[in-house]
Formats: C-alpha cells, sequence, structure tokens
C-alpha cells in the first residue's frame, strides 16, 4: 500500500503543476495589455477605453513639460514591461527617443495616426496661416490634444490597438469606444458655446502652444512671446510686442502655470496686460481624477473665457 502511494506521487505533483498552470495561463490570458502613456491628457483618454479592465500608466507625473522629462530606472522597468508604449513623438518626449528606436514595435506615435490633422509651428513659417495637414516634419507642433477632433482619430486607433492585443474583450473596447466618442463630442459642443462669444478677440500667449485649440474654436489672432518657454524678452523684441499690445487695447496674456504665477504676471505688466494661468497638462488635482481629459480642455475653455471677456481683465 505505501509502494502504491510513494509511486503514485510523481503523478499527484503532475496533476498538480498542470492544474496550476492552466489556472495561470488562464489568468494571464485574460489580463488586458499593459499600456504606458507620456502625457496625462492621453492617459485619461486610455483608461476611459480599458475602464472595466484595467488602466494605464503614467510617466510624466511631476510638473514639467515632456521636452524636460528625464527617465529614471523605475520607468526604465516600466516601458520594458509594457505592451505598448503611447506617446506624441520625438518633438514633444525626446526622452522617449532612444526607447523608441530600440522597441519601434511597441510605439503607438501621436503624430504619426492616421486621420489627424497637424499644424506646422507658426515661428516656423513666420505668419499665421490656415492649417495644412503636414507628416513627419521637424516644424510639426506637437501639442495635439488640445484639438479633440485629433483625439478622436487617436481613441480610434488605440481602441483597434488595444482589440488586436486583447481578443477576448473585444466587445468591451469597442463598447468603451463608442461611448467615448460621445462624450469626445459633447464636450465640443460645450466648448463651442462657452466660447461663442469670444472668437477673433486678440490676445497674447507665454510661448505658441495652443494654436491647435485656437483653431478649433475659431480663437485669436494670438501673439505670442518667446518661442522657448524658458528663453527671457530681449529688448527689440520687447518693444515688438509693446507695439503689439498698443494696437490690442483690453487684451491678456495666456501663460502655463508651470512658468510660475510670479514670473508670468511681472511679465503681464511690463507690457500692460492682465494674466490667466492655464494647465494644458494636466498638473493639478484634475488629471488624477476620473474622465480628466474633459476636465482640462473645460478648464482651458474656461481660462480662455476669463482672459478674453472684458468683464474679466483682472489677473488670476
Amino acid at each position: 500500500m505505501n509502494n502504491f502511494f510513494r509511486q503514485g506521487r510523481p503523478m499527484a505533483r503532475f496533476l498538480f503543476s498542470f492544474c496550476f498552470l492552466t489556472i495561470f495561463a488562464s489568468t494571464c490570458m485574460g489580463a488586458p495589455p499593459q499600456i504606458v502613456v507620456s502625457l496625462a491628457p492621453l492617459k485619461s483618454l486610455a483608461d476611459d477605453l480599458m475602464k472595466g479592465m484595467g488602466t494605464a500608466t503614467l510617466l510624466v507625473q511631476e510638473e514639467t513639460s515632456g521636452h524636460d522629462f528625464r527617465l529614471r530606472p523605475s520607468h526604465l522597468r516600466q516601458l520594458e514591461q509594457a505592451d505598448l508604449v503611447v506617446w506624441v513623438g520625438p518633438s514633444m518626449e525626446g526622452f522617449l527617443v532612444p526607447f523608441a528606436n530600440h522597441h519601434p514595435h511597441k510605439m503607438l506615435t501621436l503624430l504619426e495616426t492616421e486621420g489627424m490633422t497637424l499644424l506646422p509651428e507658426r515661428h516656423a513659417c513666420h505668419h499665421h496661416e490656415d492649417h495644412h495637414d503636414h507628416k513627419h516634419s521637424d516644424s510639426v507642433d506637437p501639442h495635439i490634444w488640445l484639438s479633440i477632433e485629433n483625439m478622436k482619430h487617436f481613441v480610434k486607433t488605440l481602441s483597434a490597438s488595444l482589440q488586436e492585443r486583447d481578443t477576448l474583450h473585444v466587445h468591451q473596447y469597442k463598447e468603451n469606444e463608442e461611448a467615448l466618442m460621445q462624450k469626445l463630442s459633447d464636450l465640443q459642443e460645450e466648448i463651442k458655446t462657452i466660447l461663442s462669444s469670444e472668437r477673433e478677440k486678440p490676445f497674447f500667449v507665454f510661448h505658441d502652444g495652443y494654436q491647435y485649440f485656437e483653431k478649433e474654436y475659431s480663437l485669436g489672432p494670438s501673439h505670442h512671446l518667446v518661442l522657448d518657454p524658458e528663453q527671457g524678452l530681449s529688448l527689440k523684441r520687447l518693444r515688438e510686442l509693446k507695439e503689439q499690445t498698443e494696437e490690442s487695447p483690453g487684451a491678456c496674456l495666456i501663460a502655463d502655470a508651470s512658468l510660475g504665477k510670479e514670473r508670468v504676471e511681472k511679465m503681464a505688466s511690463t507690457l500692460g496686460l492682465s494674466a490667466t494661468l492655464v494647465d494644458p497638462l494636466g498638473f493639478g488635482r484634475k488629471s488624477k481624477a476620473p474622465h480628466a481629459y474633459e476636465k482640462i480642455l473645460k478648464s482651458l475653455a474656461l481660462n480662455f473665457q476669463t482672459c478674453l471677456s472684458p468683464k474679466s481683465q483682472e489677473p488670476s
């Protein structure tokens, strides 16, 4: 009898291992892809697509632009473990270029997404012209998430990529995509209503990072102070801006809150402008809240309304 049990132990171990591996494999097969996203507005949209299945991992969490971010070892581990990495492109997140070059199959690049309307950086062509489609150009404006219409194309592309990688949840991705597309359309209409009285009013921006938003809602013309937010103003540029502010009485200055309130208000005061701070990357609390993309864009619209409305000319 004892020999029988001893002889049966290998079979018992085999059955146990088989059952464990079967359960483990089933669990892995049912897991959604691991998605790493560079910027908070893009993570919000990815999370909405993955609702009920998982969430994406955000890289840039501190208050810095994608231009200035530095990868840490923990970020590299996240990237290595990811099934898909979502980024705008080299002109926005230069820190991801080496990884993208070594892992091109993992990358979803917004600036290469089909259907996008890309705008040239306006300082590169020295005038404010109507938009054109551009592909793979070093002079493309990378602030593409400020166009809801473009983000609809991103949502479609990301949804298709998730469905390809996770066939067990295709139906849920399709349902989430449909719901998200409707929310984005509703958001567009809400912002159009907010800004309906603010069209074609001149204003100033610290640097030219909002033209996707401006063109989508017929705002402006806008005048930028500097090409690089880290730059100061030369005396020549200051004289030019003084002339522009005299031609646009009552205009205001819109600037990224990450530049610092004191710096922005000092610059605005020098030019005789009121100042409104904005948060286009969602570094405030709204970036961590559900449906953060909608909150970021609606907040931006309200900031523009505050800046452009004659009754709201006090610095914020």
